[in-house]
């Protein structure tokens, strides 16, 4: 799990220097290696995000409606 997440939010690894939209496209770089489906994973993200858990989902739901444009 870690990988994925360093993978995700970079090589300088500093989720406080992201942009919100750097932050969607994190998530879904998680969604896309499977993180989401391994129990814990959505809290890990959400910790190296500096996000909360329900921000995680919202970034989820985001990333779902711009696919079904």
């Amino acid at each position: 799990m870690q990988e994925i997440i360093s993978e995700a939010v970079g090589p300088g690894g500093s989720a406080e220097a992201m942009t919100r939209e750097e932050r969607i496209q994190a998530v879904g770089a998680m969604q896309r290696r499977g993180l989401f489906i391994v129990k814990g994973g959505v809290e890990r993200a959400a910790a190296a995000l500096g996000v909360s858990r329900f921000t995680v989902y919202n970034y989820m739901e985001q990333l779902r409606r711009r696919e079904a444009e």
